[in-house]
């Protein structure tokens, strides 16, 4: 596993990539809010295609969507503003796989923006799974700290990635996170989907 700032600091390396590939007048996409929805899609990603988590801190059920503490903590001063494009000078160090996990995380989903990614985690089965009990525990709270279950984002994102590809593009996603997968890992999603 790696650490999960590398993750983020990766990410924002990313997003400075292509802003400076955009030309002179250079801006970042990615505030706070929009990170932590990129760091949910990487976990959720890494779990699908290779079963395992991409880092170990936990991912809370927070109102506005999934969050991941540390990361808050590190970037909440920028609440509310974009990420300045000089805060990842260079890459952090990252395995061949997260790094690929990362770079398609931005790919399929680093086009929308926070409110939108925002929505879109909260039609996702595991952040509603966490934010329902919640609920049902202690009634409603819009800072509460329900986990997100891996087992359960796993499952769900295994189904969203595999449901609607040919075996080709499958095969193609699986290259893109670093690896082919096991004769056992097949076995495994057929039973799975």
């Amino acid at each position: 596993m790696i650490d999960v700032l590398d993750l983020a600091g990766y990410l924002l390396y990313l997003n400075r990539e292509e802003a400076e590939q955009a030309g002179d007048e250079a801006v970042s996409s990615i505030d706070p809010m929009k990170l932590q929805k990129l760091l949910f899609y990487c976990q959720g990603y890494s779990l699908a295609l290779t079963g395992e988590p991409l880092f170990e801190d936990p991912i809370e059920a927070w109102q506005y969507g999934p969050v991941v503490r540390k990361v808050y903590k590190r970037y909440q001063k920028y609440r509310g503003s974009y990420l300045p494009l000089n805060l990842v000078e260079t890459p952090p160090p990252l395995n061949d796989c997260a790094a690929s996990i990362a770079r398609l995380v931005m790919r399929d989903k680093g086009k929308f923006s926070a409110a939108a990614l925002m929505k879109m985690t909260h039609e996702e089965p595991s952040w509603q799974e966490a934010r329902q009990k919640e609920k049902t525990a202690c009634g409603y709270n819009p800072f509460a700290c329900e986990l997100l279950s891996l087992k359960k984002m796993r499952q769900d994102f295994e189904k969203d990635l595999t449901a609607e590809m040919s075996d080709e593009e499958e095969k193609k996603l699986w290259n893109s996170a670093g690896r082919e997968p096991t004769e056992e890992e097949w076995k495994e999603i057929a039973l799975s989907i």
